[in-house]
């Protein structure tokens, strides 16, 4: 199985402070990259490297709003039907929040990763959550042997997690799972 230091990962985010705060905590990680820019523009740049987008949706995998609407259009408007038959298929209608499933998309040599957020659109309670979200991703990205992935930060616009505090959720999520590679 791949190691995490050898995953390139880009933490894609229109937020300044957001981008600000996770810059601070992934500083000693030459393997993340933070990008303040929208995930259309970024992704356009640098398809011919990315290999797998994640999704922060919900469980029903409605991909229609704020990020999830910016990957509807790279990915197109019919691919959330994919993902939602995944969701009915796999997880009798509804995805449990923090988990993560991977999906091929009709673009080659590109993957999605659905990490619901929320059961549906709302304010994150437990900021755990966003830690459990980037865990759960990473695992899923690994045991896929994925080499260069784009993550947003999960709980961020519509969850109205603090960036201080996802930044942090995301950075201790990436540092448990490298202490505990074998």
């Amino acid at each position: 199985m791949k190691k995490l230091k050898d995953m390139k990962i880009y933490i894609v985010e229109t937020n300044e402070d957001s981008c600000k705060k996770l810059k601070e905590n992934f500083n000693d990680f030459s393997n993340v990259q933070i990008i303040h820019e929208d995930i259309k523009s970024f992704y356009n740049k640098h398809k011919n490297e990315i290999e797998c987008l994640v999704s922060p949706a919900n469980s029903y995998g409605h991909m229609g709003g704020g990020y999830d609407a910016a990957l509807s259009d790279i990915l197109g408007w019919d691919f959330q039907l994919k993902v939602q038959n995944y969701i009915k298929t796999n997880f009798y209608g509804e995805q449990g929040v923090a988990t993560s499933f991977i999906i091929k998309t009709d673009i080659p040599n590109l993957s999605l990763i659905h990490t619901p957020t929320m059961q549906s659109p709302s304010i994150i309670l437990d900021d755990m959550i966003v830690y459990y979200c980037m865990r759960s991703t990473l695992i899923c990205a690994l045991k896929n042997d994925i080499n260069c992935i784009v993550i947003p930060v999960f709980g961020g616009s519509c969850g109205n997690v603090p960036p201080s505090i996802s930044s942090k959720r995301l950075k201790d999520a990436y540092v448990q799972i490298l202490n505990n590679e074998n």
